[in-house]
């Protein structure tokens, strides 16, 4: 993959993250996923797992071999 296409990529899903993370979900009246985990955590976790994983490919593919 070339290096445009890789930040093209990058910068899709960053604007991904936040539009999921302007446009959330409440738990409402909804039921519980697996029996005891909230909606709203489950969605939670998810993202942070998200953010947390674009981090990595952004410092250990993306940034500059210079500094």
């Amino acid at each position: 993959m070339s290096r445009r296409v890789e930040h093209g990529l990058f910068w899709l899903a960053v604007v991904a993250l936040l539009v999921a993370h302007m446009f959330g979900v409440s738990q409402g009246e909804r039921p519980l996923l697996c029996g005891w985990v909230p909606l709203d955590l489950a969605y939670r976790i998810g993202w942070i797992t998200a953010a947390a994983a674009l981090v990595f490919w952004m410092t250990g593919r993306l940034w500059p071999d210079n500094e």
